[in-house]
């Protein structure tokens, strides 16, 4: 890595090469400073060419700035550039070539303020709002220059597979197993692998480490493997015969020339190591997916395009076209720096948007990936970039990442957090067929099983059952989130996977919040949070009627007090008495039932401190499949009630209902017009059933599937506050599906005056 001496900031080692002399670090820039900036605008035209002695164009006054400038802090509310005085306008109408081009990027927002920052070969243009993102130049390196400052480089044609193979190898030699198993799952191999040597298929027992390809197919692949070609894609060069390489898609091919390029053997392809029309091989192969992704070596991310868009920049297959903004400021070479941008480039592209491959993409601990014509690397404990020299930080590598809480989630500690986050990123994708939804993400749940003790039943954890049914649309999301239900039947028509439940989000495409709020779960220490009692017991079945019942224990609410008491500490665990240096402000406020005296820790987690002491498998390996069967009708005996919607008018609001931060919210009345609480629509398409009038509700059927309780104290106010977790739901055939989630007050519910018992039957 390129570094730069303490003393001498990269932009002060510009200002001596082009002078020829060195000047001191600026701290700061005068009132004084500017004017002379204003009256050297004035004084000399910004398009006359003045030649500086090493023989570069001369910048205008703004150019002079950038050049020179040094960290500023805050901006003026005038709409002006703080560093130049200026309003944006005028910098544009200047005129000048060598700075116009960086000014019209940053004048996406023309109103907003402008901080200029130069350090460490960056130049960052900050917005005078803090949520419109920055603009980076970085210096490149000129590599005939030994002492030149700068970390940048330019992209070529072809990818320098020499930085590749030290990637790789750096990662192997210094990030040792954090890099080679994170998930820590049991090592797996696939049925079928290609070697690229031999040119053919080979039996996966018997090969070495592999690579992994993930990629969008596109409208079709090309090429795919049937169960009856697979004698001769067995024979040693069948893969170049013209019969087969011609129809194989491009990205087929370039894998098989980089894997080469790599000096590795073997690469896994969906199309070609899965007998496409064997039915029995695609489901066996389908469910331990997300095993051969965590078990190959690494993997090859294509996010741009798809099977046909190939990977452009290997040698030997077919020149890129570098993609990268470059721009001079007084001969100068500086490039648009979008590295810390890299880490969340999948989200709104079509790769990021397929649901089959978030769970290759993080499953995936060492990724190669092909994004925007450049090369980059992605593994468990940091990241390079082809634009730059220096290795990223390794806290960037879980921004925005539903893996970042992966450490306390393979030590088998049931965190709602990750689960939550985790179906965050998922669930909105697209995916070819419904039926698929459990499928795509059965790797990812079953090393989440270690902690969730029973497994997950269509997704929904068992240990806290009750809790996991008050799942519901997101909030916080602009308009409102909307859900899809997703279509039945599909494809594989005799699985009872194709009947995806009303009652699980597996039923539903859209953003979903999964109730990550029980207190001690969401915040390790965190307190305030509800408590949720089970009311009744929940049976799942193959059939709505006259089929075996199966008894769903949620072990959690009948065993969390156990996971409180010293006395009965497992293997691994100690315990401390609770104290304020241990948990901040925590025993000012109500803690979880039966805790407060004492705080817990594993030997794992040595940096958490915890209200219970989690059941933790003592397993050194884990295993990749932990499903139990799959039912998809969930009955029960509980309450039901009639309560009174309405829409309540926004003044704001362009659709005269509450969209915004809670979503599409509806209000509930008790039966003398009290709001009693309110509901979540998962589908907008029903908004149109509910008035807008105060006072004028439409009537619909809620029944309860859990209590929850509130206790905040927080001196010198006391709340304490009861509800009901509810469903809006509507028969078919005797059979009740579920339409919306919501909450109505214990007082309000208990005391209605038609609340019944019914033997509820979902589906």
């Amino acid at each position: 890595m390129d570094t730069v001496h303490q003393s001498e900031t990269p932009i002060d080692s510009i200002d001596r090469e082009i002078n020829h002399e060195s000047k001191p670090r600026h701290e700061s820039r005068d009132a004084d400073t500017t004017e002379r900036l204003h009256e050297h605008h004035h004084q000399q035209p910004p398009d006359k060419a003045v030649t500086e002695p090493d023989g570069s164009r001369a910048s205008c006054s703004v150019c002079a700035i950038l050049r020179e400038s040094v960290v500023v802090a805050g901006a003026g509310g005038d709409g002006k550039c703080r560093e130049t005085g200026l309003t944006l306008d005028k910098i544009l109408e200047m005129d000048c070539p060598d700075h116009n081009d960086i000014f019209q990027r940053v004048g996406k927002h023309k109103n907003e303020n402008i901080n200029i920052s130069p350090q460490d070969s960056v130049i960052t243009f900050h917005h005078g709002r803090a949520f419109w993102p920055s603009f980076r130049l970085g210096l490149v390196k000129k590599l005939d220059i030994a002492d030149r400052p700068g970390r940048y480089s330019l992209t070529n044609q072809w990818v320098d597979m020499e930085m590749v193979k030290h990637w790789k190898q750096q990662c192997i030699n210094e990030h040792g197993h954090h890099c080679a198993n994170p998930w820590m799952i049991n090592q797996t191999k696939p049925t079928w692998l290609i070697d690229v040597r031999l040119r053919c298929l080979v039996s996966g027992k018997e090969s070495g480490p592999y690579i992994c390809l993930s990629y969008r197919w596109g409208q079709r692949p090309r090429y795919k493997t049937h169960e009856a070609s697979l004698p001769e894609l067995q024979k040693p060069g069948s893969l170049d015969r013209p019969d087969i390489k011609d129809r194989l898609a491009p990205i087929i091919s370039h894998s098989i020339q980089l894997v080469r390029e790599m000096n590795e053997r073997y690469l896994w392809a969906d199309t070609l190591c899965i007998p496409q029309d064997n039915d029995e091989a695609q489901v066996a192969e389908m469910g331990r997916m997300g095993a051969i992704y965590g078990s190959a070596l690494l993997t090859i991310v294509a996010l741009d395009g798809d099977g046909e868009h190939g990977l452009p920049g290997v040698p030997g297959v077919e020149p890129r076209v570098p993609s990268q903004r470059v721009f001079t400021i007084a001969g100068k070479t500086l490039i648009e720096d979008t590295i810390n941008e890299f880490y969340n480039r999948a989200a709104g592209t079509e790769y990021g948007n397929r649901a089959w491959t978030f769970q290759e993409y993080e499953m995936s601990s060492r990724k190669l990936i092909f994004a925007h014509n450049r090369v980059h690397w992605n593994c468990t404990c940091g990241a390079w970039d082809e634009q730059c020299s220096m290795e990223v930080s390794a806290s960037l590598r879980f921004h925005d990442s539903p893996n970042y809480p992966l450490p306390v989630t393979v030590h088998g500690l049931p965190d709602l957090r990750a689960y939550s986050v985790i179906l965050s990123h998922y669930n909105h994708r697209e995916m070819t067929y419904d039926s698929d939804a459990v499928r795509a993400i059965s790797g990812i749940l079953a090393v989440l099983s270690r902690g969730f003790k029973g497994g997950f039943l269509f997704g929904l954890p068992i240990m806290f059952f009750d809790l996991a049914l008050c799942w519901g649309p997101a909030i916080g999301v602009e308009g409102g989130a909307h859900l899809r239900r997703r279509n039945i039947p599909s494809r594989h028509s005799g699985s009872t996977t194709t009947h995806l439940p009303s009652w699980s989000w597996v039923g539903w495409q859209g953003l979903v919040d999964c109730c990550d709020d029980e207190i001690g779960f969401s915040k390790y220490l965190a307190h305030g949070d509800p408590q949720t009692h089970p009311i009744t017991t929940w049976y799942a079945s193959h059939a709505p009627y006259g089929h075996k019942c199966h008894p769903i224990i949620p072990s959690w609410f009948h065993t969390r007090l156990v996971h409180c008491d010293p006395d009965q500490l497992p293997p691994g665990w100690k315990c401390e008495v609770a104290t304020r240096d241990l948990t901040g402000s925590a025993p000012r406020r109500i803690l979880p039932d039966g805790c407060g005296r004492y705080v817990f820790q594993h030997e794992s987690i040595p940096d958490e401190w915890f209200w219970y002491h989690f059941p933790i498998s003592q397993s050194d390996t884990h295993s990749h499949t932990s499903t139990p069967s799959q039912m998809p009708y969930l009955l029960g005996r509980t309450t039901r009630a009639w309560l009174d919607v309405y829409r309540r008018v926004e003044r704001d609001s362009p659709d005269d209902t509450d969209y915004g931060f809670f979503g599409t919210r509806l209000y509930l009345e008790d039966q003398t017009g009290k709001e009693a609480g309110h509901i979540l629509l998962h589908s907008k398409d029903n908004l149109s059933r509910f008035p807008t009038q105060y006072g004028v509700g439409t009537r619909i059927e809620l029944v309860a599937i859990c209590r929850r309780v509130l206790h905040e104290k927080t001196p010198p106010r006391h709340m304490f506050k009861e509800y009901y977790a509810v469903l809006w739901i509507e028969w078919e055939n005797g059979v009740a599906y579920r339409q919306a989630s919501g909450i109505v007050e214990r007082s309000a519910w208990e005391n209605h005056p038609e609340l019944e018992e019914i033997d509820l039957v979902l589906g």
